[in-house]
């Protein structure tokens, strides 16, 4: 009991990093394999300082993390102290792969859990609007 004690007592004090901040631009629709830019920001909401993490991107038709489609590369959250955000442009590839469709934007703290944090189960977040893939129309027979 003793040991469970301090444990939560431990991670009281820790680090905890959330996605303050996603954005998906709805106004225009992108092909696969097109690169998107993705305003967002991390936040420590912890009592203690974060050391540098990475962010990762998925596409999902949800709003939750699951089954999704990653987006190539993560981008890298310097040192948080607590208290802090960080705010940042990612520019991600959309895999060629992709299927048409309209999808949420989800952006995860901490993707590789290099941070020990108080919550681990609060690090994605989605955005509001939607982003929509959509393959070109081939030129028909002319």
């Amino acid at each position: 009991m003793l040991v469970v004690l301090l444990a939560a007592a431990a991670l009281a004090g820790s680090p905890d990093l959330v996605v303050a901040d996603v954005e998906a631009y709805t106004a225009r629709s992108i092909p696969p394999g097109a690169k998107l830019g993705i305003p967002a920001a991390v936040r420590n909401k912890g009592a203690r300082r974060a050391r540098a993490s990475r962010a990762r991107f998925y596409l999902s038709e949800d709003r939750r993390r699951g089954d999704d489609t990653a987006l190539a590369s993560a981008v890298r959250v310097q040192t948080l102290r607590a208290g802090r955000r960080e705010a940042f442009r990612a520019s991600v590839r959309v895999p060629a792969s992709t299927k048409n469709g309209s999808y949420y934007v989800l952006a995860c703290a901490d993707s590789s859990h290099r941070v020990a944090e108080r919550r681990e189960g609060n690090n994605c977040r989605a955005s509001a609007g939607r982003v929509t893939i959509k393959r070109p129309i081939p030129p028909g027979p002319r």
